[in-house]
């Protein structure tokens, strides 16, 4: 009876460590990722506020090369004000960044990803008057939408990736009937069918980032978007 006794005390102990054992291990596993959000968390913050720095030198940098270009008599408006309103979407970009993280970036990332598209196909239309057959316009599927979880990511990330991936193609044969039409345009309409074309030239790069992306590199992806479109603007700048 002793022995009976001995024996079960034993298994409750040992059922007893067991569980304390998984426990910790389940505390341990929580406690580092939610270190590890932070980490990003605080990357995130610090990443901002640079670029923020950044862009606000950039539009002090402009100002003053306006301000030669004014008193030279040498100033294209529309191109300053190109440039203004991408440093101006860029800003909002970053200053969205103070709220992105793992449980929303999959929302907000293709959003914009098919924010970029519409734009770019709408820039195409206006100046050319050719239109997409809006095929890809559209998001369907769930593909898009709301938080993503680790299970459903690969699925849904291929899924949208081979969507834009399709729009792009689309939107480049487009580009390509709108240049074959303006053959005999200026340098000035050269110059803004090759802004579209770099424009897409990054956002193809952007949707290739996205496809060799993991679950959990969700900011190395978006930091990466947030510096190609500033290489851009920064180069836009670098051409006035």
């Amino acid at each position: 009876m002793k022995r009976r006794t001995l024996a079960v005390c034993c298994v409750s102990l040992l059922g007893l460590f067991g569980c304390t054992r998984e426990q910790r291990t389940g505390e341990q596993r929580a406690a580092a990722e939610t270190g590890r959000r932070a980490g990003y968390h605080l990357e995130r913050d610090q990443f901002a506020r640079a670029m923020a720095t950044r862009l606000n030198d950039l539009e002090q940098r402009i100002s003053r090369m306006r301000s030669q270009n004014d008193n030279r008599k040498q100033v294209n408006q529309a191109r300053w004000q190109e440039v203004q309103e991408e440093i101006a979407g860029l800003r909002q970009e970053v200053s969205g960044l103070r709220t992105i993280s793992q449980e929303n970036w999959w929302q907000k990332t293709t959003e914009w990803f098919d924010r970029s598209a519409d734009e770019l196909e709408n820039r195409i239309a206006g100046r050319s008057g050719v239109e997409t057959d809006g095929s890809q316009r559209t998001a369907t599927g769930e593909e898009t939408g709301g938080p993503i979880s680790r299970q459903e990511y690969e699925h849904r990330r291929d899924q949208y990736v081979s969507r834009m991936q399709s729009r792009i193609d689309g939107l480049e044969r487009t580009l390509e009937q709108a240049r074959q039409r303006s053959r005999s345009a200026g340098a000035e309409d050269r110059r803004k069918w090759q802004d579209i074309e770099n424009e897409l030239n990054d956002l193809r790069a952007a949707v290739s980032d996205l496809k060799d992306s993991s679950y959990d590199q969700w900011w190395r992806q978006t930091r990466g978007r947030v510096e190609r479109d500033w290489n851009r603007v920064e180069r836009s700048a670098g051409e006035l």
